[in-house]
């Protein structure tokens, strides 16, 4: 930030002498190229998020990579082309980001944001327990629903279920219409074998029409344990139309696998 206000100041000073020594327009021009540079990150991150909503992840990458790299792209951006490359399994570069703007100062949105990404790579490359410590050192300070729904989902995957539950029941007091948090119910339920508060969970769920491949898992393994196969099978086949990234627990052959065992049965 200081070095930002430093040459906001330059460019101000720069600026001044055109438009007394040359001219209006050259200072004008002087100005436009200018904010274009300075909003060069952000047009780098627009196109790669184009780029990813085409199914071109690759080229998304690099613009990713790109905006990220700019001494002066604000941290808001690096953390959005952090967690974008986390998603395609780019450890390495999410880590690499990541480094770079711990010494910066934050206010406390971009502290959550910060730290949410450092808590899911901390999960792929420390494990749960240091993923679920970064997360609730931030709940102890912030309320958010991404952290309701980052650190609940930890909690499941940890099998601590009665606690897990208790803290997932707090999260859909907090936020009962965000998606993740109703499926961290559902998916807690279904594992302690509540099978029936379950299903009513992830009806519920099914009239937002989730994107994530797991609730669609899920719910059809609890409607397995009721014996209701055609409607597992069709959550089953609606899981794998669903988009699967580095951070998706369940795999498409986990899918295509239970797919299987379920036509068997019928």
């Amino acid at each position: 930030m200081k070095r930002m206000n430093i040459l906001h100041a330059v460019v101000f000073i720069i600026t001044l002498i055109i438009f007394f020594k040359f001219s209006i327009f050259i200072g004008i021009v002087f100005i436009l190229l200018y904010v274009a540079v300075i909003k060069y990150p952000a047009i780098l991150y627009y196109i790669g998020n184009h780029k990813l909503a085409s199914d071109k992840t690759y080229e998304a990458n690099k613009y990713f990579e790109r905006a990220s790299a700019c001494f002066y792209s604000p941290l808001k951006i690096k953390m959005a082309c952090c967690y974008f490359l986390l998603l395609q399994g780019k450890l390495d570069k999410s880590q690499e980001i990541l480094k770079s703007c711990l010494d910066k100062k934050l206010n406390d949105t971009d502290k959550i944001n910060l730290e949410i990404n450092h808590s899911l790579i901390a999960w792929k490359t420390s494990g749960l327990d240091k993923a679920i410590e970064i997360l609730m050192n931030l709940y102890n300070s912030y309320k958010t629903t991404i952290i309701y729904l980052n650190l609940g989902y930890f909690l499941i995957l940890k099998g601590d279920y009665a606690k897990a539950l208790e803290f997932n029941l707090e999260a859909y007091e907090y936020n009962p219409y965000d998606a993740g948090i109703v499926d961290n119910v559902a998916h807690n339920y279904y594992c302690m074998g509540n099978y029936d508060r379950s299903i009513k969970m992830y009806e519920k769920l099914m009239e937002n029409s989730p994107s994530f491949p797991s609730a669609y898992y899920y719910y059809a393994l609890a409607l397995i344990k009721k014996n209701r196969l055609e409607e597992a099978l069709h959550n089953l086949n609606k899981a794998l139309d669903c988009k699967f990234t580095f951070l998706s627990v369940i795999k498409r052959e986990d899918i295509e696998e239970k797919i299987s065992e379920v036509k068997s049965k019928m």
